[in-house]
């Protein structure tokens, strides 16, 4: 209901997307799960409207928020930078589920982009765990040490971190651009095909080729254990997350179990994220050659 009711006010006008996303954009600085809302409703104007439209609605919460961070103190640019690199992939992810009507199609342009832009960014910059680790030198080892952990250990956990911090940091842009994509769906769905959106999610899959190149990015990973072998297996695997999500759904409505089902998983994905991020991954990839949903309805 509050998804429908943020839907018609975006719909009435330009001036209202705009002042929707700048405000939740700008709210995010103080809440920040409330920022999804303002991709989903960037989301929303390129699905419903178009491209021109909502790259306007874009620039527009960019700047916004940027004056914001400015008069914080902050600088212009760590505001602009940060919306334009929430939203710009989402733009473009969003243009394809536009032109396409294919989730299968937006998730593996996704996917392939993802993998593009680590291999692009690696021959710019090789030697990238040093450079991490000279952020992290700056601005987490004051933090880290005032939890006292201290010596050996320390450099040990930021060597861990700067290693494999690009590709995690492109695995979360292009989870959280695609999730911001679904909930942008979900708002279109409300207003114009209700319980459309759910159908959707439960077809979700990305097909075998993707499914093929994940599982020899992770094989590749295992034998040569590099910083850039081990991002790469992470971004193609972090797709198939979703795949895992939406298997759950479908096999819980097609098999008519318990709703406490999807309420276990999400439960057990919080108290042990990286086992049930790894498993659920795992069972989307699987399902690419098994096809679970539709063994549940012969």
């Amino acid at each position: 209901m509050i998804l429908k009711s943020l839907a018609q006010f975006v719909m009435r006008g330009l001036p209202q997307a705009v002042l929707a996303a700048v405000g939740f954009s700008i709210a995010a600085l103080f809440l920040a799960p409330v920022g999804i809302l303002s991709g989903a409703i960037i989301a929303l104007v390129v699905l419903r409207v178009g491209l021109q439209q909502a790259l306007f609605v874009t620039l527009f919460s960019a700047l916004a928020l940027g004056a914001v961070t400015a008069s914080m103190g902050q600088g212009l640019w760590l505001g602009l930078g940060s919306g334009l690199i929430q939203w710009l992939p989402l733009l473009g992810l969003a243009v394809v589920l536009r032109v396409s009507s294919s989730w299968t199609l937006t998730l593996q342009v996704g996917m392939v982009a993802s993998l593009l832009v680590l291999v692009v960014v690696y021959l710019l910059l090789p030697n990238q765990e040093a450079w991490w680790l000279s952020l992290l030198d700056e601005y987490l080892r004051p933090a880290l040490e005032k939890m006292e952990s201290q010596g050996p250990t320390l450099d040990d956990q930021l060597r861990a971190i700067a290693r494999s911090l690009s590709g995690l940091l492109t695995a979360a842009v292009l989870l959280s651009s695609v999730v911001t994509l679904m909930l942008g769906r979900a708002m279109q769905a409300a207003l114009y095909n209700p319980g459309g959106f759910a159908a959707e999610f439960q077809e979700l899959r990305l097909g075998q080729w993707p499914a093929l190149l994940a599982v020899t990015l992770i094989f590749l990973a295992l034998l040569v254990a590099s910083p850039l072998t081990m991002s790469l297996a992470t971004v193609a695997a972090v797709v198939f997350l979703l795949q895992g999500f939406a298997v759950v759904h479908a096999l819980v409505k097609r098999r008519g179990w318990p709703k406490a089902v999807l309420v276990a998983m999400y439960v057990f994905l919080i108290v042990f994220l990286a086992p049930m991020v790894m498993s659920i991954a795992g069972l989307g990839l699987v399902d690419s050659f098994a096809d679970f949903r539709r063994r549940a309805t012969d």
